[in-house]
C-alpha cells in the first residue's frame, strides 16, 4: 500500500491493517493448518507474510538484534547450558533459536510444546514448564543449535552460511558428548548434521531426521518423535523385532529385511518412507557400507525393486 506521509519520510515505521479475502476451500485448508499448530489462522497468515518479506518488514528489529549480539552474548545460551545433562543420551539439533524471542529452554516455543506432547505420548504423564526441562535433562536429552544466532528470518545464502558455520561446533559437541542418537529437528539441516557427525566419527545409522513442528508438519513431528522415544524405552514392537531379527553374529540385516521387520510390527503398513527410515535407524537394523543410514529415497527404491514383497502407495510402503 502507498502512504504519502511514509514516502516523504522513509524513516517512519508503517503499520497497516491488511484484509485478505479467501474462498471457502482456501479457508478450510488454512483452518486445518492453523489447527495442526494450535494457532489462529490470522497468526499463520502473518507468519507466512513475514517469512516471504521478513527482511523488509523486520529489518530494524534484526539490526537491533545484530547490534546486541555484537555487544553481549545471548543470555539464552547460558540457559541452555544450565539444562545440559552430564551424560547426553539423545542429542537434538535445531537450526537456531527463534528470532521472535521464544526459546525451547524458556518453555515457550513451538518446538517446546511439540516436544512436550511427544514425550507425553511416549512416557505417559510428564511435567510441564520448567519442570519438564528438568525432566528432559534428567533423561539425558539435550537440544543444541547449528547457528549461534537466529536465522529463521534470513533467506538464501546468508542463512545457509550461518548454518554451515556451525558444523565444526556441532562436531565438537558430538565428539565430547558421544550420544547414543542424534535427532535432526529440521529436514533442511540434515546435510550439515551428517557432515558434523562424520567429522566426529559418529555412525550415520544413529541419526534420526524429523521435520520442524510447524504448520502441517507438527503432527508428523509429534508422532515420529513419540515413536522413536517409545522405542528408546524398549517397550515398542520395534525393539522386539530387533531382538528377533538380528543375525546370530550381530551383523545388520539387509535393507529389505529391515524394512520387512519394521513393517511387520506396524501391521504391514503402509508407513511413510521417511518414518520407515527413521525407525530402521533407531533400531540399528541396517547401515550402508559407509556407515550411513538409508534415507527415504533409498527406502522407496528398494520397495520398487522388490515388488513381490512391498507395495508403494500414497501413504507409504506396505507389505504385500
Amino acid at each position: 500500500m502507498n502512504n504519502p506521509s511514509t514516502e516523504q519520510d522513509p524513516g517512519r515505521v508503517l503499520t497497516e491493517t491488511l484484509s485478505v479475502r479467501l474462498d471457502s476451500e482456501s479457508m478450510r485448508e488454512l483452518g486445518a493448518i492453523a489447527a495442526a499448530g494450535h494457532r489462529a489462522p490470522a497468526a499463520v497468515v502473518r507468519d507466512w507474510i513475514f517469512e516471504r518479506i521478513g527482511r523488509t518488514c523486520a529489518h530494524q528489529e534484526l539490526a537491533r538484534e545484530g547490534a546486541a549480539d555484537s555487544r553481549t552474548p545471548d543470555p539464552r545460551e547460558a540457559l541452555r547450558q544450565r539444562y545440559r545433562p552430564d551424560d547426553i543420551v539423545v542429542l537434538f539439533v535445531g537450526e537456531s533459536a527463534p528470532a521472535g524471542g521464544t526459546f525451547f529452554y524458556q518453555a515457550d516455543s513451538n518446538l517446546f510444546r511439540a516436544t512436550h506432547e511427544a514425550c507425553a505420548l511416549a512416557f505417559g504423564n510428564v511435567p510441564d514448564g520448567t519442570a519438564f526441562l528438568r525432566w528432559f535433562r534428567d533423561h539425558g536429552f539435550w537440544l543444541c543449535d547449528l547457528a549461534d544466532r537466529s536465522v529463521n528470518r534470513k533467506r538464501g545464502r546468508p542463512r545457509k552460511l550461518e548454518v554451515n558455520a556451525g558444523v565444526a561446533g556441532l562436531a565438537a559437541v558430538i565428539t565430547d558428548a558421544q550420544p547414543d542418537f542424534v535427532v535432526s529437528v529440521k529436514t533442511s539441516i540434515e546435510p550439515e548434521v551428517r557432515q558434523a557427525a562424520e567429522r566426529a566419527g559418529f555412525a550415520g545409522g544413529r541419526i534420526v531426521v524429523l521435520p520442524f513442528p510447524l504448520y502441517q508438519w507438527r503432527d508428523v513431528y509429534v508422532r515420529e518423535l513419540a515413536r522413536f522415544l517409545g522405542w528408546r524405552r524398549t517397550k515398542s514392537p520395534g525393539r522386539r523385532a530387533r531382538q528377533r531379527s538380528s543375525t546370530s553374529d550381530g551383523t545388520h540385516l539387509t535393507l529389505h529385511e529391515a524394512m520387512e521387520a519394521v513393517l511387520r510390527t506396524r501391521d504391514g503398513g503402509p508407513v511413510p518412507a521417511r518414518e520407515l527410515a527413521n525407525e530402521i535407524a533407531a533400531c540399528n537394523f541396517y547401515a550402508r557400507q559407509d556407515g550411513g543410514r538409508a534415507d527415504h529415497q533409498q527406502i522407496l527404491a528398494r520397495a520398487r525393486k522388490y515388488p513381490h514383497l512391498f507395495a508403494v502407495e500414497r501413504f507409504g510402503v506396505r507389505l504385500r
